[in-house]
């Protein structure tokens, strides 16, 4: 009798094991053709370094550093390096912005300080739209407050 039932138990135990390994090896075939595939890139688009994180349902599922974070000081990339992205971020900026316009959560013709309220005084007339359109006659902030440099968030 307890035999009977440990035989199910034992081949569920195997089949989920085995479920397992396979997803651990698939997943293993994965990063070894990402790892693959951006050390080529780096070498084929003369790029010094980058810093990678892949996220599938909300989790990540791998952080890699490829190549040197400062080629001068020979300082490799660890997943956590941190690189300036310089205009990429605009084009996935835009995009949640326009979800949310979508929405009827954000006006293209809001007020920025709506959504800031520390924005400076000289502000006040500068809309969403101005900031998508790169018409709000900001000046670079960056450069401005850091000396080129990253800003502290």
């Amino acid at each position: 009798m307890k035999t009977s039932r440990l035989i199910p138990a034992v081949w569920l135990f195997v089949a989920l094991a085995a479920a397992a390994v396979g997803q651990t090896t698939q997943a293993e075939q994965v990063s070894g053709k990402v790892d693959a595939f951006v050390t080529s890139e780096l070498r084929v688009q003369h790029v010094p370094g980058v810093a990678l994180g892949v996220m599938r349902e909300a989790r990540l599922v791998k952080a890699a550093g490829y190549g040197m974070a400062n080629v001068e000081l020979g300082v490799a990339a660890k997943p956590e390096s941190i690189f300036q992205t310089g205009s990429v971020g605009k084009q996935f900026t835009a995009t949640a912005v326009m979800m949310l316009v979508e929405e009827g959560r954000v006006g293209l013709d809001d007020k920025i300080n709506k959504y800031f309220a520390n924005a400076p005084a000289g502000w006040k007339d500068i809309t969403v739209r101005h900031l998508l359109t790169h018409t709000s006659g900001i000046p670079d902030y960056t450069s401005e407050k850091t000396g080129g440099g990253a800003i502290s968030l």
